[in-house]
C-alpha cells in the first residue's frame, strides 16, 4: 500500500507544479473544445479521492471538504457556479487530503471498516480499499493529462 501512497503523492505534487504559478485568471478560465477549468480539476480529484477511498469505507470526511462536493462531483460544471472557488483552499486541500489519506491508513482508521466496493464510471469494479486507492491515482492522473493541457491553453 505504501507504493501506492507514493504514487498518489508524486501525482499530487505534478498537480502542484502545473499549477502553483498561474494566476487565478488562468485557474479560472475554460479554453475552447474543453468543458471545464483548472480549478474544477484540482478541486474533482479531491472529491473523488474521498468518494472511490473514504464512502465505500462509510468514512464521511465533510470538515476536509467544506462545500466542495457540489461544486466538483462528476457532471458538474464550473458554468453551474454560483460563486468563484477559492483557489488558495484549493491548493491547501490538494496537499491536506493527500496527507490525512496516508495518515489515516497508517493509524488504522481502515482496518475496522469493511471496503463496500463499487463500480466507476469507466465500469471499473473496485471490491478493495487497494483498488480504491489504485483507481484513485489513475483517475488523478488523467486529470494531471487534463490540468496540463489546460495550463499550456491558459499561458
Amino acid at each position: 500500500m505504501q507504493d501506492l501512497f507514493i504514487t498518489h503523492s508524486t501525482i499530487r505534487v505534478y498537480i502542484m507544479r502545473t499549477v502553483n504559478r498561474l494566476t487565478p485568471e488562468q485557474w479560472l478560465a475554460i479554453p475552447d473544445g474543453f468543458e471545464n477549468n483548472i480549478a474544477w480539476n484540482v478541486g474533482h480529484v479531491i472529491v473523488a479521492q474521498m468518494g472511490l477511498i473514504y464512502r465505500p469505507c462509510g468514512i464521511r470526511l465533510d470538515g476536509l471538504l467544506p462545500g466542495m462536493s457540489g461544486m466538483y462531483r462528476p457532471g458538474t460544471s464550473p458554468a453551474d457556479w454560483t460563486e468563484q472557488p477559492d483557489i488558495d483552499a484549493l491548493k491547501q486541500s490538494l496537499k491536506a487530503t493527500s496527507k490525512a489519506m496516508q495518515a489515516d491508513y497508517s493509524a488504522g482508521v481502515f482496518d475496522s471498516v469493511d471496503y463496500s466496493g463499487m463500480t466507476t464510471a469507466a465500469g471499473a469494479e473496485l471490491t478493495t480499499l487497494m483498488q480504491g486507492v489504485s483507481f484513485n491515482s489513475f483517475h488523478e492522473g488523467l486529470h494531471l493529462g487534463t490540468i496540463m493541457a489546460l495550463r499550456d491553453f491558459v499561458k
